[in-house]
């Protein structure tokens, strides 16, 4: 049973880890990434999978000014509409749901819509993804660069497997952050 959780802001461009967070197995992913938004600058964009969508962690990105693109499920009734409208890109409205309300209300911050763009990205194997995005100018930002640049986000994925094989993760005993930390 895992006791800690890794988690990164990786450059793809430049292959480095930009913030490495060691946190306990109970810290969401969400919290974390949070953390890596300070490591952030205006005009910067982030791509993550899936687990991070959340119309309160969108609102983040958007009051430090750092463009996001994200794997979305497919379950939402926002998402549901967009692939029933058969488009591959559109700008939507994005209500804050209840756990959003609560968050956003907690955090003090807006609890207004947010226009986001969906973006469907047809797979090979005839399965399609959905993204969203930040990057809402449809002209700057063509739907057809969505598929490249979320593909990007591999780079990242095969950092893991570095730390993995290289700092022996998986092999660490230890309970608590702390006897993580120490060991690396």
């Amino acid at each position: 049973m895992p006791h800690v959780r890794f988690s990164q802001l990786y450059d793809v461009k430049n292959n480095i880890t930009v913030d490495l967070q060691v946190e306990s197995h109970s810290t969401g992913e969400r919290e974390m990434a949070l953390k890596h938004l300070n490591k952030t600058q205006a005009g910067y964009l982030v791509v993550y999978d899936r687990g991070y969508p959340a119309v309160w962690f969108y609102k983040y990105h958007r009051l430090k000014n750092v463009d996001f693109c994200m794997r979305i499920v497919q379950s939402s009734n926002v998402v549901k509409a967009f692939l029933e409208s058969g488009k591959y890109s559109d700008v939507v409205d994005f209500p804050c749901t209840e756990k959003s309300l609560r968050r956003c209300r907690k955090d003090k911050i807006s609890t207004e819509s947010l226009r986001l763009r969906l973006v469907r990205v047809d797979l090979p194997s005839g399965e399609s993804e959905i993204l969203v995005s930040s990057l809402t100018d449809l002209q700057a930002y063509p739907t057809a660069l969505f598929a490249d640049l979320y593909h990007q986000r591999w780079g990242v994925e095969e950092d893991y497997k570095v730390l993995k094989s290289r700092l022996n993760i998986e092999n660490y005993s230890s309970v608590s952050v702390e006897g993580v930390k120490s060991l690396s």
